[in-house]
């Protein structure tokens, strides 16, 4: 079997996305200091933006299951609580009043203190029950819907953290936690599952 070298990956100095992609990486230690709106909403529009007929990550036939919800602790101009994104108007909506990242790190499966260090938490939720009666005719019947749902939430994750990236921001991504307990503290309806939830903040010393 014949093996063939790849060319040298060209990029330009500190411009450029291969800049970005070898800037990306996990945070887990925040400051204290808060994030402001407009990175927040940066954030946001990566994960899930729309542009046109489309979005920023891709979903199994244009059906977006995925939702984004912000739980905010340290947000300049924006009261703590759990609000929902709408990506048509690059909208926050209120759910809930108050910090609930602490909630949230309780509901973490082992010590994940990040958690409640971050400034905010964008909480990436699905309705995997209407993803999967959406697709319910593709083998395996009833469950090829999960498979299109998880990769929507990663692409989206992907996305946040290569914004983080590029705005300089800390980041990490969680999906070990307790999914009722989540759903609990988050006030979100039954339909909708936790599937990751992603810290950020100005990265620690």
């Amino acid at each position: 079997m014949e093996t063939l070298a790849l060319p040298r990956l060209v990029h330009d100095g500190d411009a450029g996305f291969q800049h970005v992609l070898r800037a990306r990486k996990t945070v887990r230690e925040f400051k204290a200091s808060p994030l402001n709106l407009d990175c927040v909403s940066h954030l946001l529009f990566a994960a899930q933006g729309e542009i046109g007929e489309r979005r920023t990550a891709p979903s199994a036939g244009a059906f977006y299951p995925v939702q984004l919800w912000l739980c905010a602790r340290a947000v300049s101009g924006l009261d703590a609580g759990v609000y929902a994104y709408g990506p048509a108007g690059r909208t926050l909506t209120s759910v809930r009043a108050g910090d609930v990242t602490g909630a949230l790190c309780d509901a973490a499966l082992e010590d994940q203190p990040w958690i409640g260090d971050a400034a905010a938490v964008i909480a990436i939720l699905a309705d995997v029950g209407a993803v999967c009666e959406q697709f319910r005719e593709q083998p395996p019947e009833g469950e090829r819907g999960r498979r299109y749902a998880d990769m929507e939430a990663g692409a989206c994750a992907q996305n946040i953290y290569l914004q983080c990236a590029a705005d300089g921001i800390g980041g990490v991504l969680v999906a070990g936690f307790n999914d009722a307990e989540i759903k609990s503290a988050l006030g979100s309806p039954d339909n909708l599952e936790p599937m990751i939830l992603f810290c950020v903040g100005h990265p620690g010393d």
